[in-house]
């Protein structure tokens, strides 16, 4: 992508990224088979995973939208607990 962050396709059903020192940065969710191919567009913005499921993901990898993405399963926690500002500021709320 950026020459320091690496996708990787898997048996999972699971697209991980992982920085050139081996740490996984975000897991990307979607497909219902294992993943058999990842690339990167050449802008390295957008990240395209193909599947055993017949389908091919087209994933934005700009980082604010990993992050809303990976706050998901905060909402309802944010939304009944107000005073929570610096989560909610982190999870674009």
């Amino acid at each position: 992508r950026d020459g320091q962050t690496l996708a990787s396709a898997s048996w999972d059903k699971t697209v991980k990224l992982w920085n050139h020192q081996g740490k996984d940065l975000h897991t990307l969710t979607g497909h219902s088979d294992w993943v058999n191919s990842v690339v990167f567009s050449p802008d390295g913005q957008t990240l395209a995973s193909a599947s055993a499921d017949n389908t091919v993901i087209l994933w934005n990898l700009d980082l604010e939208d990993l992050v809303e993405q990976s706050c998901d399963w905060l909402h309802d926690y944010l939304v009944t607990h107000q005073d929570e500002e610096e989560l909610r500021e982190i999870c674009g709320m």
